[in-house]
């Protein structure tokens, strides 16, 4: 054993040093591509980083964030293009990229049989959906991106950020969504800067996990202002138009308030150009440059260049790199340009401060690395906008779903001028042309619900020469923006659902023509009572509730007011007449009123107080039952000579106005009755039967003025008629108004009074 024990120890050493030796050789750096560094071009999962050539087997990444994918490798290709990378495309080491990096640095080394010289493309490739997530090219590559779109390559970009593959001889490619520094704002809005004081510039890069047309607002506020930071402010306003593209402009606040130009003066958050006016042709006070943008993954990103010193005096403020100045931020809806406003304008922004808004002290000479993994979005795909034009079709085709995001996710996808599920915006007023070419296995329909994409379980089948469409759809609809209408299009199973359908008489898989599309459809709308259980279906205006309402026009709208104009109007009839007449109306009113209501509560299986009808009518039956009670219960009336008592006067009174009361609330609950029938059921001739109505009431109305002006005639008639008496005169009208002029009702007991009673009278001799 200790004869052995060197000769052990020998050979580690030796293959220690061999290994050493064997693994020189393979890591040598003979490639000229050593040392060469290029920082990666962002194209999904919100990819950044530096990558560094260390020798002909390995190289660095340094500062990568990336957003998870579910298969995702180191890959290599000679160019850039989606079919080269495709068709020709490897994987090129073993270290695998399945998780999310933050700011993270770590070597990676190429597999055996691969080297540099066989690479023009280093990218960070997913294999389940072939995707590039980002890339850098090598010197020996050339930029051949066939996938880049308007929102990723912008009109404007700048010198350094619009050449990259450069070799390890030249200037590294700068990637213009890096940059020095990087501070949080907020958990969805980060700001980026890049300082350069000999160039007497600083690029800003405005970061932000919002929506497609939001704006994303930074800039200075007024030196030594301490309150109401944003006014007289000097910001600049970026953005993604509905096209793709950035924006990023010069605006100055004079008023908390969306722009507006009267009479030639401008005032509210709007852009330097606005306030200088026509001067503005020509001039340089809009001198932010915009340099990159785009939106990625649910992220807007937007790059501009703004000089420390600005040339314009009115409307921007020098910045001194060195110190500490006060600075605001925003995030917000922007107004997009019409045919009176060019400009996209900011709107408030409303919401929470430091989520929405804020301020705070920064100097652009600080290091600030705040930044920690990439920003990640609810909803990382936007669909597509399409205008709407009066003279071009808007072309619908059928495809694979391939970013639709709500669930369930079909398997086929309508496409709008070969967008995916875009969202058309239209301009009211202008017609909308579409041509179809989706296929018969497509449904192609224009709504304001988009609820039914919440529909499972469709099935439809053909048993016996039965067809049978089967579908499941929540009674609430499951969406997060409460405020919209279409949220708020829940079903109540309480209440009749309004059906319509359609049948075809055949199916083909030509050309759709007038033979082969509906052949049978609903002519009105049906109403099925999903609390029954057998969705049995129902006509719109079923025949006991318009029973109900032409029961409850008769009671409320001819025997009850009757009753009371007898009472009011007829008491010049000698006897008690009148007083039957007031009798049998009133009770033959309230008799139809009973046998309505109990038409209606057996139909709908009863009522509920929720709606207006309800409760007018709920409350003209309690007053209406109340009056029977009421006269029962009425004082004795006083004896010939004597006065009223004030129980008696307040009994005639109350009398009165409830019945009074009663049928004008009777006759609201008639119209609302008309608006419950046309909204509840979707009755057609709604309109007229309120026309007809109200021209009824008005026709009341003017009966009711002219006997109430023939009265008053009698009235001063029979008032002459006494001041004249004589003897015999046994004509007289002893008629009287419904209270008379001691205050009390005349009812049948002061008939039988003035019938039975005796008067005295003196007589005088005549000279």
């Amino acid at each position: 054993m200790i004869v052995q024990r060197p000769v052990f120890l020998g050979s580690l050493v030796l293959g220690f040093f061999f290994f050493l030796f064997v693994n020189g050789q393979k890591c040598s750096k003979s490639s000229s591509l050593v040392g060469y560094e290029s920082e990666f071009r962002m194209l999904q999962h919100q990819l950044r980083g530096v990558f560094t050539v260390l020798d002909d087997c390995s190289f660095r990444v340094s500062r990568f964030d990336m957003l998870s994918g579910s298969d995702v490798h180191w890959w290599g290709a000679m160019t850039s293009d989606f079919e080269n990378m495709t068709d020709s495309g490897f994987v090129i080491s073993d270290h695998k990229l399945n998780q999310t990096f933050n700011n993270q640095s770590f070597v990676v080394r190429l597999l055996d049989n691969v080297t540099w010289d066989s690479i023009g493309v280093v990218s960070v490739w997913d294999l389940p959906t072939a995707s590039d997530f980002g890339h850098v090219l090598l010197s020996n590559a050339t930029e051949q991106d066939s996938s880049s779109s308007k929102s990723e390559s912008p009109p404007s970009e700048s010198k350094d950020a619009a050449t990259p593959g450069k070799s390890n001889n030249s200037e590294p490619f700068k990637a213009p969504t890096m940059f020095d520094n990087c501070k949080k704002l907020s958990d969805k809005y980060r700001l980026r800067w890049t300082l350069n004081v000999d160039e007497g510039y600083v690029d800003i890069g405005l970061e932000a996990t919002t929506g497609l047309l939001n704006y994303m607002a930074f800039g200075w506020a007024k030196p030594n202002t301490t309150s109401n930071l944003m006014l007289n402010a000097d910001v600049v306003i970026t953005g993604i138009r509905e096209d793709g593209f950035p924006f990023a402009d010069d605006f100055y606040i004079t008023k908390t308030s969306v722009c507006s130009v009267r009479d030639g003066f401008a005032a509210g958050v709007c852009p330097d150009t606005v306030y200088e006016g026509s001067d503005a042709v020509g001039s340089s006070v809009n001198n932010t440059k915009l340099v990159y943008g785009h939106r990625i993954d649910g992220v807007s990103f937007v790059r501009y260049r703004r000089p420390l010193n600005d040339s314009d005096n009115k409307f921007d403020f020098p910045v001194n790199a060195t110190e500490n100045l006060t600075v605001i931020w925003a995030l917000g809806v922007i107004k997009p340009p019409d045919v009176i406003n060019p400009y996209y304008l900011p709107e408030n922004h409303g919401g929470v401060e430091s989520e929405n808004y804020g301020h705070f002290s920064l100097s652009l000479s600080d290091h600030v690395d705040e930044c920690l993994g990439p920003l990640d979005a609810d909803n990382k795909y936007d669909q597509g906008v399409i205008i709407a034009d009066a003279n071009a079709p808007l072309v619908v085709t059928a495809g694979p779903s391939v970013h639709y995001p709500n669930p369930p996710n079909p398997a086929k996808v309508l496409y709008i001028n070969k967008k995916e599920a875009p969202v058309l915006r239209v301009e009211r007023g202008v017609p909308v042309k579409f041509s179809i070419e989706a296929g018969h296995d497509v449904s192609f329909y224009i709504t304001s619900d988009f609820l039914v994409e919440n529909m499972t379980y469709v099935r439809c089948k053909s048993e016996e020469g039965i067809i049978t469409l089967e579908f499941t759809r929540p009674l609430k609809p499951s969406c997060s923006h409460r405020d919209r209408p279409e949220c708020k299009n829940m079903i109540d199973p309480t209440t009749p659902l309004k059906v319509i359908w359609a049948m075809g008489a055949k199916w083909t898989d030509g050309q759709l023509t007038e033979r082969n599309m509906h052949s049978v459809t609903s002519q009105r709308p049906v109403r099925v009572m999903l609390t029954r259980g057998s969705a049995e279906a129902e006509q719109d205006l079923r025949p006991v509730l318009g029973v109900h309402g032409f029961m409850m026009f008769l009671a409320w709208g001819i025997l009850l007011p009757g009753g009371i104009l007898s009472a009011r109007y007829l008491k010049h009839i000698k006897g008690d007449g009148w007083f039957k007449i007031h009798m049998y109306l009133q009770c033959s009113g309230l008799a139809i009123v009973f046998l309505g209501l109990l038409f209606a509560v057996a139909e709908l299986n009863g009522f509920s107080f929720s709606s207006s009808h309800v409760k007018f009518g709920f409350t003209a039956i309690v007053l209406a039952c109340a009056q029977p009670v009421n006269a029962w219960l009425r004082p004795p009336k006083p004896a010939q000579g004597e006065l009223m008592s004030s129980k008696r006067l307040i009994w005639e009174y109350s009398h009165s106005i409830v019945g009074q009361s009663a049928v004008v609330i009777g006759v609201v609950a008639l119209f609302t009755g008309m608006k419950h029938l046309g909204e509840r059921n979707g009755a057609e001739n709604v309109d007229g039967l309120n026309w007809a109505l109200g021209l009824w009431v008005f026709l009341g109305v003017v009966t009711v003025v002219y006997l109430e002006y023939r009265e008053r005639g009698r009235r001063r008639a029979r008032n002459l008629s006494r001041g004249n008496w004589v003897l015999g005169n046994v004509e007289e009208d002893d008629s009287t108004d419904l209270i008379d002029s001691r205050g009390g009702f005349r009812d049948k007991d002061d008939e039988e009074g003035r019938n039975g009673g005796r008067s005295e009278i003196q007589l005088e001799p005549l000279k």
